[in-house]
């Protein structure tokens, strides 16, 4: 990792802005859907866009790192460690292996080459990455040293070599399950034996150590095949997969990349429902920017924003013309209440309606005739 002095831009937005759009959200206008009005969705997408329009963008001087080059890796770790690390690549591309390397500390790396890789869960890709082989295919030298130098996971500076058969991908197992803790807090349950692990890389002191426990002929009685990589396949031998994955790696290399063009003609279909939801997602969101800082945020972060709030605000314009205006749902509520005065049949009193006539004299003559 490289450091140098530079300029970053920072986004600064008004904290207002935004604790007014948050209150305003968490005063439940919007828990029933269908009774929100037009005039409600326009007043906070108008606040919404106020708080957007009136983030700032300056740039300030500071401190900044960035990954070397591959240029740079190389003239780090010098030629004869390149010389070793390629020699080595050759020699298990030709024992049709292929390589994944662990990342860890390097204090570590030796007791791993004398007893194992642990590992709660038989899967190779959660615990190492696969290289790029040659596949019998000659001058393929290792080129990505940049990689080894700023490992991806916590950057370590310890590297084990793991170089694994072809024929644990479809036929043999790799993983040894040595005990069964079931699931403790804590446990390791599987491990790659030591006769998988060719050594290790000291980054930092730019050295290969070749682990003697090595072996390319294994004895797979008993181990475990990767949860991921294997799949089983009859009639197939190493000198068949090796084609394989030649011809999968000339097609990947040379085949054209075009854009992938979406063939959903479909109507977007607007529900009204989903602007109950609408408030959850955007405190979450706004909230999430005040957790980083109380007025600024950075580059990545401000393109995360903009994102998730172009989808909000594109959501929120189509459901407009769904829902009423203030003044139909007045004329609608006004409705519903002269209805229930219809269906008392105009008394204060709902109970008056069964009125069986008790204050009529059933003795009148005229009522008997």
């Amino acid at each position: 990792m490289i450091e140098y002095e530079g300029t970053k831009k920072v986004y600064r937005y008004n904290c207002d802005y935004l604790n007014n759009i948050i209150e305003m959200l968490e005063s439940h206008v919007f828990d029933d859907a269908y009774n929100v009005t037009q005039e409600q969705v326009k007043d906070l997408i108008d606040k919404l866009n106020r708080f957007i329009s009136n983030i700032s963008v300056s740039e300030e001087k500071t401190i900044l790192k960035r990954h070397e080059t591959e240029e740079e890796a190389r003239e780090y770790f010098g030629m004869d460690f390149i010389l070793q690390l390629n020699q080595l690549f050759t020699r298990l591309d030709e024992e049709c292996t292929i390589v994944s390397i662990h990342g860890t500390d390097p204090s570590i790396c030796q007791s791993i080459c004398d007893v194992g890789l642990l590992y709660k869960m038989p899967s190779l890709s959660a615990t190492a990455v696969g290289q790029s082989m040659a596949y019998g295919e000659k001058g393929s030298d290792f080129n990505a040293f940049e990689s080894l130098l700023n490992w991806g996971h916590k950057s370590y500076k310890g590297l084990v070599i793991l170089a694994i058969p072809y024929e644990c991908y479809y036929k043999e197992g790799v993983w040894n399950h040595f005990q069964d803790s079931k699931g403790a807090m804590g446990s390791y349950d599987y491990k790659i034996n030591p006769d998988f692990i060719v050594g290790y890389i000291d980054v930092d002191k730019k050295q290969i150590i070749l682990n003697p426990k090595y072996n390319r002929q294994h004895n797979y009685q008993g181990l475990v095949p990767d949860s991921e990589l294997f799949h089983k396949r009859e009639n197939t031998n190493n000198e068949t997969i090796k084609k394989e994955l030649l011809e999968y790696k000339r097609k990947t290399n040379t085949e054209e990349r075009k854009p992938i063009v979406s063939n959903n003609t479909r109507e977007e279909t607007i529900d009204i429902e989903r602007l109950s939801y609408m408030p959850d997602r955007l405190i979450g969101l706004l909230n999430s920017v005040k957790l980083i800082s109380s007025d600024t945020i950075s580059k990545e972060k401000y393109s995360d924003l903009l994102e998730n709030l172009s989808y909000c605000l594109h959501y929120l314009e189509k459901v407009i013309p769904l829902l009423e205006t203030e003044e139909q749902k007045k004329e609608r509520l006004s409705q519903q209440d002269v209805f229930t005065i219809f269906s008392n049949n105009g008394q204060s009193n709902p109970s008056e309606v069964y009125d069986f006539g008790d204050d009529i004299d059933w003795d009148d003559p005229k009522i008997s005739k």
